[in-house]
Formats: structure tokens, sequence, C-alpha cells
């Protein structure tokens, strides 16, 4: 959603998302202006989420649920995402490199808002696709097993500063 699978950036932000992908593709002066993938400080594009979106390779990922968390470890560059279950938020100062994500169980599905996220991951840049995101996004996913191999996953964000309504994908 929206029904012609385009994300609905506002046009204030489409320049914005255009600048930061050129100055980001063609700036090789220093390290802090390279991709955070190419960096390894995070998997390229949005692969380690929120929202959890496939590359070209390394799209595996391993839950570990204890009583209060999940983790989940995603192949590519080994990123550890901590869900904390029905936790309170973070204090506004702390801006984890995936956000912070709270999450609680409706039944078979867990579901995840995250907010908070790092300056630095506002632009995620791979082949397959190109989010913006700013600090002041909002991401709610869902994840309903649906058998012993299958997880139903989708997500929702939500940033009034970029995009013209929210925008859902599955």
């Amino acid at each position: 959603d929206p029904e012609d699978g385009q994300i609905p950036y506002t046009m204030l932000a489409k320049p914005k998302y255009y600048w930061r992908a050129y100055n980001m593709l063609n700036t090789y002066d220093n390290p802090e202006e390279r991709p955070l993938g190419e960096r390894c400080t995070v998997g390229f594009g949005s692969t380690g989420g929120p929202p959890m979106l496939p590359v070209l390779y390394n799209n595996n990922y391993k839950f570990i649920q204890t009583r209060d968390q999940v983790l989940i470890l995603v192949e590519m560059n080994h990123s550890v995402r901590t869900i904390r279950l029905d936790a309170e938020p973070l204090p506004e100062v702390i801006r984890p490199w995936m956000g912070d994500s709270i999450g609680h169980w409706e039944g078979d599905t867990l579901v995840v808002r995250t907010t908070q996220f790092h300056p630095q991951q506002d632009l995620r840049l791979a082949i397959k696709h190109q989010v913006m995101m700013s600090k002041d996004s909002v991401v709610e996913e869902r994840f309903t097993r649906v058998s012993d191999s299958e997880i139903n996953y989708s997500f929702t964000i939500t940033d009034d500063s970029l995009y013209s309504q929210p925008w859902t994908g599955e």
C-alpha cells in the first residue's frame, strides 16, 4: 500500500532523497560519508531493518526468544537486532542503529513498534530497494508464524515529514 506500489514521498522529501543518494554514491573523501553497509556498521539497504527488506544475498535471519526479548540475528554483517518485550521506550537521546524496538504479543503475532532511529540511517541504499527514514520515523511490524518454516512479515512506516501517507509492505 499504496496501490501503485510506489513509496509516497512528499514533494519536499523527494529532492532530499535524490540529493542524499547522489552525495552518498559520489563522495569519497572520508569513511563517514560512505554507506553504512560498506562500512560494515549495519547491513546494506535495510536488511536488518526495520523494516527488514531483502538485498541480493545474505537474506537469512535467526530468531532467538527469551522471556524479555526477541533477538534477530541478520546474516548480512551479522547485525543483531534487539526487540524488548513490553518495555518502556529508551530515553529520547539514545538512538540505536536500528532504532528502539518494543514488542508485544497479540495472539500468535509479534507486534513491534520501532522509533528513535539513528540520524545516520536516514538513507538506506541497496540495489533492490532504497528507503529514506528520519530520526522521527515510526515502523510497526507484524511477525506471524504460519508454518514450521515460514513467517508472514508485514510493516507500516509513518513519517509525516517524508511521506504523504503511511505505507505498508508485506
